[in-house]
């Protein structure tokens, strides 16, 4: 049997050694007749991703799960800040809803940990995307599902589960 872990904000719990750190943080979708001009998502200082017709989902912002959550009006204005320089539309795009989540990111690098778990035959992790999951979840859902199918391990070795000591995956 192979089980995968896509646990989220939940990762600390399965796994309390690796050096993991919750985030809260918002996003946005926005309304804006411009928006039915965009074709795929970007990331610069933020993310915009096209949604459909004349809305499209904008964010984000990130910092500690521990601190209490930020307000509507500074989440909104830290997203336009960011967005702003590469997509001016955002400043005037209309606000239709926000939404505001905890994630996991690991804390040495900030990049994904995909792969299997060392010491756990057939167990999988998919997690700690953090801000970049977004971008980085379809594709690296097909190279895991390519492991588990047992075809060729495209995971790139700095998002591979491996890259982290066999210690860490240890319960204390």
């Amino acid at each position: 049997a192979q089980v995968v872990l896509a646990v989220a904000a939940e990762l600390p719990q399965w796994f309390p050694v690796l050096p993991l750190e919750r985030i809260r943080g918002e996003v946005l979708v926005l309304r804006h007749a411009a928006f039915t001009e965009c074709s795929a998502a970007m990331s610069s200082g933020g993310y915009l991703l096209p949604l459909g017709g004349d809305r499209a989902l904008a964010g984000p912002t990130f910092y500690s799960a521990d601190s209490p959550r930020r307000s509507g009006e500074w989440s909104i204005a830290e997203i336009r800040k960011n967005l702003q320089a590469c997509v001016p539309i955002v400043a005037e795009a209309e606000i239709e809803t926000i939404w505001s989540g905890v994630r996991t990111l690991l804390k040495h690098d900030r990049e994904p940990v995909v792969g299997a778990v060392p010491g756990a035959a057939g167990l999988f992790v998919f997690s700690a995307f953090a801000t970049k999951g977004l971008l980085q979840i379809p594709w690296l859902a097909q190279a895991l599902s390519a492991v588990l199918q047992g075809q060729n391990n495209s995971i790139p070795n700095y998002f591979s589960s491996s890259r982290l000591a066999p210690d860490f995956w240890l319960r204390p």
